[in-house]
Order: C-alpha cells, then sequence, then structure tokens
C-alpha cells in the first residue's frame, strides 16, 4: 500500500461543501494537466493555497475566501502513475505513440493545447487501463531558479482518477497563509 498527503485548494464555499460531504468533485475536463480527476499538491499546503489564490487571474481571491484541504490517498494496490519515474514516463511516452491516431481524430477538440497528457492519461483510464492517481512534477509558475541554490523550484501534483482512495475521515480543512512560513 503506498500512502500520500495531498493538498487541494479551493474556495471557501467549496471547500464547506467537501467538508460536509466528505466527497470531492473530479474535474470534468481533459484539458487539466493531468486529464479528469481530483487535484492535490504533494506534501504542500502552500502551493494548493497559491493555485486557488490565482487561478482566475481576473478575480484573485483574498485570504478569508481560501481554503486548503488536507487529505490522506491510499493505493491499496501499488496501482498508480508515478512521473517522477523513469519506468513510468518510458510506459507513457511508449502509450502516447500507440494513440497517436486518437489524438489525431480528437484535434479539433484538442486544438492547440500543450498539456496533451491530459488526453492521453484519460484515454489509458478510460479504455480498462483503471489506476487510482498520476503523479507528476511541474515547474512552479511565475518562479526562477535561485542564483544561489541549484534546485529548480517544482510542484508535485496528483490527479486522483478513483475517488475511493481518498480517505474521507482524512479530509480537513487546515491552516495555511502563504505570507508566512507554512
Amino acid at each position: 500500500m503506498v500512502e500520500l498527503t495531498g493538498y487541494h485548494g479551493t474556495s471557501k464555499d467549496n471547500g464547506r461543501k467537501i467538508l460536509d460531504s466528505r466527497e470531492f468533485l473530479p474535474s470534468g475536463s481533459f484539458v487539466d494537466w493531468l486529464g479528469r480527476g481530483v487535484y492535490f499538491f504533494e506534501n504542500d499546503k502552500h502551493q494548493a493555497y497559491m493555485f486557488i489564490k490565482f487561478k482566475n487571474t481576473h478575480n484573485i481571491l483574498e485570504h478569508s475566501n481560501i481554503c486548503v484541504i488536507q487529505s490522506l490517498l491510499k493505493s491499496k494496490d501499488d496501482n498508480y502513475l508515478d512521473l517522477l519515474c523513469d519506468d513510468d514516463r518510458k510506459f507513457l511516452r511508449d502509450y502516447s505513440r500507440e494513440i497517436v491516431k486518437h489524438i489525431e481524430q480528437k484535434k479539433n477538440e484538442i486544438g492547440d493545447w500543450k498539456h496533451k497528457e491530459g488526453f492521453i492519461l484519460d484515454f489509458l483510464y478510460n479504455s480498462g487501463n483503471e489506476y487510482d492517481w498520476v503523479k507528476a512534477a511541474y515547474m512552479v509558475p511565475r518562479k526562477q531558479p535561485d542564483g544561489t541554490l541549484e534546485y529548480l523550484p517544482i510542484q508535485i501534483q496528483i490527479c486522483v482518477k478513483n475517488v475511493e482512495c481518498i480517505n474521507k475521515e482524512s479530509i480537513r480543512e487546515v491552516d495555511c497563509d502563504a505570507y508566512r512560513k507554512v
């Protein structure tokens, strides 16, 4: 069994609904980076906070309207894709080459969108290859590597495809202020 701690940023209204129902509603579009699912940041409540704060740049949320929810994610059968791992990246690359015809047939729907992996991951999931979640690293938006230190500012995103992996008892709101140490 693999367990991860994920943080989900949302509005206070949506957060209240999640906390009351103990359930998340998956996104409904493959144009999300990792396809349809419930998105979390692994071990990083700050990124969850910043994501929802700046999600819509025309309507930046105030701190009082932001809710960050922590949840434990469990995969009993180790049935997930970890795109931080060479083997899983190679698997997804090879799989995407196999379904290139399907991608071309969806070109009008996909358009010139740069995160085609969302479509590929959803196609994989819906083709009988169901998995619990997919995990990937992305550069933190608007952040550059520090000139003194060599690490890259990345965030680890998890897209949960199988919502049964979200431990309902672990769902709780966490205190998060992006402007102080979290």
